[in-house]
């Protein structure tokens, strides 16, 4: 085992940390085990006590209990520690299981596993867990997953150190808040026209939304989702109405606008032309009244009949 060490990986599928044979020394009473070394900065606690296969933390449980109790809170049939699924927190309707992962794992088998049993999976990864890792990385590329922090209520920002799962009285429970952040998108306040933008909120208030379809999951290459270097659509937990402000506004930006119509020039109006027919003389304009006139063709006729006597 010795001659190979440099092969050895830690077993857990996706985790990918390089591991170490480490015999039992003669001061040490700890047994023979794998060491991580002195360079390893992602960590790596698998197969050992609070890992997938050991007890449970503390921080682990308390983190679990909150969801828990926020999921009933919410009116959502929730059970911890469900045997079918494995999940840390199973809600029945939408089917859908808490993950509390404070360590990487194998986040794409253990989704699959449990969408084969008509279960979605949504991860609560912790914030320390190092985003290098490779399991981690495509975790959150291509999974429902979220970013978590327990925060004190008192301070507005974070505050290292901050651990209510090691106070035995309950109290710093009393100020704590767990937020969720990293994969979360809103409209932005400040933008001029509608755009996603990076987002925090209560996890109360993201099972809330989450729970009852309010706020859903895009997977990546979703028209309308923030862009990465890649150029394609980032995956995220988005409102519907929001993506849509977005995609019509993108839409609009890729549709060009219809060509104008030229403009046909105007005919110039010729001027009319002089009337060309005779106008009409009335009896005044010869000069004759009506009386005269009747006169003048009554005398006529009987010239012609005299004549023709003749």
């Amino acid at each position: 085992m010795l001659a190979h060490s440099k092969e050895l990986i830690c077993p857990e599928a996706g985790c990918g940390v390089q591991l170490f044979p480490r015999p039992k020394s003669a001061k040490s009473a700890v047994a023979r085990h794998l060491w991580l070394g002195t360079q390893q900065r992602d960590g790596c606690d698998h197969w050992t006590g609070g890992s997938d296969g050991g007890p449970m933390t503390p921080r682990h449980l308390w983190v679990q209990t909150r969801l828990l109790e926020m999921c009933r809170e919410l009116g959502f049939s929730a059970v911890a520690e469900d045997h079918h699924t494995r999940a840390d927190v199973l809600v029945a309707a939408p089917a859908t299981a808490l993950e509390v992962q404070l360590r990487p794992t194998a986040f794409v088998d253990r989704t699959q596993s449990r969408r084969d049993k008509g279960v979605d999976t949504v991860w609560f990864i912790a914030s320390d867990v190092s985003r290098k890792n490779p399991s981690v990385r495509t975790a959150v590329a291509t999974l429902p997953t979220v970013y978590f922090e327990v925060r004190d209520r008192r301070f507005h920002a974070s505050r290292s150190g901050f651990s209510p799962w090691d106070d035995p009285s309950g109290d710093l429970s009393q100020h704590a808040e767990i937020k969720v952040f990293g994969t979360v998108f809103d409209l932005s306040a400040t933008a001029s026209t509608p755009t996603l933008t990076h987002g925090g909120m209560s996890a109360r208030e993201f099972l809330r939304e989450v729970l009852s379809g309010e706020r859903r999951w895009m997977e990546p290459g979703r028209p309308g989702m923030p862009i990465i270097q890649q150029g394609r659509n980032r995956p995220g937990w988005v409102r519907p109405p929001d993506l849509a402000a977005v995609s019509l506004t993108d839409h609009k930006k890729r549709t060009p606008a219809p060509a104008a119509e030229p403009e046909v020039p105007a005919v110039p109006r010729q001027p009319a032309l002089p009337s060309t027919s005779v106008p009409e003389m009335s009896d005044d304009r010869l000069g004759c009244s009506p009386g005269l006139m009747m006169t003048i063709g009554l005398t006529v006729v009987i010239v012609l009949g005299l004549l023709l006597l003749l």
